[in-house]
């Protein structure tokens, strides 16, 4: 990859060039008046956040573009940000466009853009560092071999915040510690130490962290994952073993660096680790298909158990158990499944049982709450006139015929 220099930006070709980069300084306008047909795709133009909009519009897709406002383009910066990105497989895909600006606050805002859209933008405050899993001298990143085309390791100071929008590749998080809220489908979910999430790729979501900790992070080739069900969009879930998956990274990013003969062949023995264990995080979500197929026909037994079984005060901890889940994963595949939550469902499957015995039968109210799973008439006929809409009483005078009985309970 070649890297070019915008004159506006001269100033920073010594530090790239002590880094070991071969940046030429050139003016971006004559860079962008060159023939379409001319080969773009290998180099990474840097230039002047002022210059986003001529440049995204007339470039956009052809080649690498790195836009710096003024507060970056500083040495401490250039060596702290610019440097770790450069390091990364971030430039590989030409169509990838970032600007990277500073805030009053001294925060680092990062945007990605591609065909000129947003589709990340990360707020870094001062005081966090990341790390970005590197290729290790190598032309081409183990971790591409295996579907991951970015990853890296964030210590972050709260308010870190991520957010993904349109992004064609799948994302996975593992908060190794800290605590964070994820928010998706105007919905909101804390997440704590040594739990997960993902978000399949084209989702909408934001990760933004409360409490200082530390955060895994990966950009995942769709085509290199497990089949996700259809379903699959946003999840989170308790993460397998997120400091052993911590201390795996960790040793990579060490050996990328290392100046050992057999740095690369450890590297490429880590990368299958990695690989394993990333599995292991989406199978602990049951994002694949196999197993949210598995997954579907245990919530069709449990709710089997819960019609043949009505008497019982049924919990969803119950119910989750029956289908061999989390209670968190349990709510999200009903919802799926059946569009209704494990509380509507358990109250559903007792007013259909009660209304079946209010007509056909000549039990007296504290029977059939016992049979329902009530401790009592009076709670039952009140649970049960704001569920149908009337009283039990009025409920038997008007379906005491059997052919009068409303299918959709009868059903």
């Amino acid at each position: 990859m070649k890297l070019l220099i915008d004159r506006d930006l001269a100033c920073i070709a010594p530090i790239l060039h002590s880094y070991g980069y071969a940046a030429e300084v050139c003016s971006s306008e004559k860079f962008a008046r060159e023939a379409p047909g001319a080969d773009k795709s290998a180099r990474l133009l840097i230039a002047a956040a002022d210059k986003f909009g001529i440049l995204t519009k007339k470039m956009g897709g052809e080649c690498g573009l790195l836009f710096l406002e003024d507060p970056v383009a500083c040495p401490r910066n250039i060596k702290r940000i610019v440097i770790p990105l450069l390091a990364s497989s971030r430039f590989e895909v030409c169509e990838r466009i970032t600007l990277v600006s500073a805030s009053a606050q001294r925060r680092i805002t990062r945007y990605e853009y591609k065909d000129g859209l947003q589709v990340s933008r990360t707020v870094i405050p001062q005081g966090s560092s990341e790390t970005l899993l590197g290729h290790g001298g190598g032309s081409k990143s183990p971790l591409l071999t295996v579907g991951i085309q970015k990853a890296g390791i964030c210590d972050f100071r709260a308010p870190y915040e991520a957010t993904w929008k349109g992004l064609d590749l799948h994302i996975l998080g593992v908060l190794v510690s800290g605590e964070a809220t994820l928010g998706f489908n105007g919905e909101a979910q804390s997440l704590r130490a040594g739990e997960t999430f993902f978000a399949a790729a084209g989702a909408e979501c934001r990760c933004r962290m409360t409490k200082d900790g530390m955060f895994c992070w990966f950009y995942l080739l769709p085509e290199f994952c497990p089949p996700l069900s259809a379903d699959a969009e946003v999840y989170a879930g308790l993460s397998p073993s997120p400091e052993a998956f911590l201390t795996y990274l960790l040793r990579y990013i060490e050996e990328s660096s290392s100046p050992f003969a057999d740095s690369q062949s450890v590297m490429s023995s880590l990368t299958g680790i990695i690989r394993q264990m990333m599995r292991r995080h989406l199978l602990a979500l049951g994002l694949s298909a196999e197993e949210n197929g598995s997954r579907r026909r245990n919530i069709q037994k449990a709710i089997q158990t819960l019609h043949s079984n009505g008497s019982k005060a049924w919990s969803v901890e119950d119910l989750a158990r029956e289908a061999g889940c989390s209670v968190a994963q349990f709510h999200r595949l009903t919802q799926k499944i059946l569009c209704k939550t494990p509380g509507q469902m358990i109250r559903e499957t007792h007013m259909q049982q009660a209304g079946e015995l209010l007509a056909r039968t000549d039990y007296k109210l504290e029977r059939i709450a016992s049979l329902v799973g009530y401790s009592d008439a009076f709670s039952f006929a009140r649970a049960f006139k704001k569920y149908i809409g009337e009283s039990p009483g009025r409920y038997r005078e008007r379906y005491r015929n059997p052919s009068a009985f409303p299918k959709s309970l009868a059903s």
